[in-house]
């Protein structure tokens, strides 16, 4: 995942991991990325929000590649000390550039509506055009994080969360 930035379906997706893996790393890919409209957030900021709501969580980072079917050998590769045997995407298109690498690939829908109806690209412009909706699908312990990183200061509007 990216985590650009965390959000409801990113929080269901680690809760799912946690739910069924008595050992979980979180990877946070595009570390090398930060200050776009894509990914406006750096690594550190990113891990923050994840350890935030969940404090013992494991949060790695990774730098992008640029070649998506590499990706999979690549992340393995990385984690080969650890053997994992099971693997949890956030897309489909994630998972299929498991398959047939690791025992187990689940995928859950990070943005599956019935959970989270905002994707990520949907929530950076709701962000970028300062569209208080956005507190909507974000943890209200981090609201004051991505303000304050993303506009320098906290925005006084109401907490649709609190």
């Amino acid at each position: 995942m990216r985590a650009q930035p965390f959000h409801d379906g990113h929080l269901r997706l680690i809760e799912t991991m946690k739910n069924n893996c008595d050992d979980c790393i979180v990877i946070i890919g595009s570390i090398q990325e930060s200050n776009t409209s894509r990914n406006p957030l750096d690594f550190e900021t990113r891990k923050l929000l994840i350890n935030n709501i969940i404090p013992d969580q494991k949060v790695v980072g990774l730098k992008d590649l640029g070649n998506p079917p590499k990706w999979a050998d690549y992340v393995l590769d990385f984690l080969k000390p650890l053997s994992p045997d099971v693997y949890f995407a956030g897309s489909q298109q994630d998972a299929d550039w498991f398959k047939n690498k690791v025992e187990n690939v689940v995928s859950i829908n990070r943005d599956d509506t019935k959970h989270c109806t905002v994707s990520a690209s949907e929530l950076r412009d709701m962000l970028k055009n300062k569209n208080p909706e956005w507190k909507n699908f974000v943890h209200h312990k981090n609201h004051k994080i991505i303000e304050e990183k993303l506009y320098g200061k906290s925005l006084e509007s109401p907490n649709p969360r609190a």
